[in-house]
């Protein structure tokens, strides 16, 4: 992996308003069926991606304007399913509202957002080894997705990553 496409990684699991990647205290589950089949057949654009980080950048706003319980105790309670992590987002309307106004739905902002890191993962890990199996449960289209977009996906991962 180069060291770019390391920083990318670094950026976007930092600058992620997943509590699950945030340092939340209880220990992330293993996804379960219904989150993996949701993961493996959602398919990114580039439009959703768009939509994903100004909904992410306005999370990460209205996260750091919550009280410091409420947030902490919104990255504790994100570690578990996409419902449940949508959940979370639905019942604090600054969240809530900060996801919506992008036009996704919370549960599409979650599931976007493992999609995404999901299929760059893979690509990273196929790139150092190109002749890697690909796994079974990562959607085709989402790796092809990230090789033909990497240059943007990169900068703007890069950009989320100096605010």
């Amino acid at each position: 992996m180069s060291g770019g496409s390391r920083i990318v990684l670094l950026a976007l699991f930092a600058a992620l308003p997943l509590p699950a990647f945030g340092g939340g205290q209880s220990q992330t589950q293993s996804p379960s069926r219904a989150d993996e089949s949701a993961i493996r057949s959602y398919s990114l654009t580039m439009s959703k991606f768009e939509a994903w980080v100004a909904a992410t950048a306005a999370t990460q706003r209205a996260l750091e304007a919550l009280p410091e319980g409420e947030a902490r105790a919104v990255r504790i309670g994100a570690d578990g399913s996409i419902d449940r992590v949508a959940g979370i987002y639905d019942r604090i309307p600054s969240l809530r509202s900060a996801v919506r106004d992008h036009g996704l739905t919370t549960r599409e902002f979650t599931v976007f957002g493992l999609a995404l890191i999901q299929a760059l993962t893979v690509n990273a890990a196929l790139r150092y080894n190109p002749n890697g199996a690909k796994p079974d449960q990562v959607n085709p289209a989402n790796l092809k997705f990230v090789e033909a977009n990497r240059a943007v996906i990169e900068e703007r991962m890069r950009s989320m990553g100096r605010r």
